[in-house]
């Protein structure tokens, strides 16, 4: 995949693919089937929230406070059209980074 791949969504698609995961991860907990497999560049914004979450932890504090003001200016410097997404893909991330952090393992 290239990163033209996932730069070609619109702005739209994007929230409509995020509120869809989240209406599916709520399905999925009253036992209903997710609806299909999300787009490649919808799947790739999803596994880097992801792993940006199992890495944070991880960091040196030093750098953490760097991601999380460079988060902050990525926010301020968004057109009106995509800060949304872009605030959605941030928060989840770094909630994802918390809950690895100090939620325990479900097994």
């Amino acid at each position: 995949m290239q990163l033209s791949d996932a730069e070609q969504l619109s702005d739209s698609e994007i929230i409509v693919f995020v509120l869809m995961l989240m209406l599916s991860a709520l399905n999925c907990f009253q036992g209903e089937p997710i609806p299909g497999p999300l787009p490649l560049g919808v799947a790739v914004i999803d596994s880097s929230v992801r792993l940006y979450g199992l890495v944070f932890p991880h960091v040196a504090h030093k750098h953490r406070l760097q991601m999380l003001e460079h988060f902050g200016e990525c926010i301020k410097q968004a057109k009106a059209s995509r800060q949304q997404a872009i605030q959605i893909n941030i928060f989840t991330a770094v909630l994802y980074a918390l809950k690895v952090k100090y939620l325990p393992p479900l097994n």
